[in-house]
């Protein structure tokens, strides 16, 4: 009993070549979607540097940020603690003129503070204009 089937020579029947085709189909299939797979990894690869680059600037601009605001804050305090040597000595000068000129009799210290006060103040002859 000799199968056809089995010799080298020997036309494959029916269900030989259907499998044959079904194999060939199954490893075209596996090609694709290794290619398939193969090109999603590629772009996830891709679209990941395209992250961690935006997260480095993201860090960047942040850190210049936080930097900034230092810087300011900084600034701010040197000139709040300017701004009251400043004033303090304002107010020093302003006391020693005010005790330099009561005592030489010129002016009062209640008559200053009122004619300082009457001049910031606005005149109710303006008001009712």
């Amino acid at each position: 009993n000799e199968n056809p089937s089995n010799d080298a020579g020997s036309v494959p029947t029916e269900k030989e070549q259907k499998l044959q085709s079904g194999l060939d189909q199954l490893q075209r299939e596996l090609a694709q979607a290794r290619d398939s797979s193969m090109e999603k990894e590629r772009k996830s690869q891709i679209e990941l540097v395209q992250l961690q680059f935006e997260l480095e600037e993201v860090r960047d601009s942040l850190q210049e940020t936080r930097n900034e605001k230092e810087r300011i804050r900084q600034e701010s305090k040197v000139e709040c603690e300017r701004l009251g040597m400043e004033l303090s000595t304002s107010h020093d000068e302003s006391d020693r003129l005010r005790s330099s000129m009561s005592k030489k009799g010129q002016v009062p210290r209640d008559d200053v503070s009122k004619a300082v006060a009457h001049a910031v103040e606005p005149s109710d002859e303006h008001i009712k204009e």
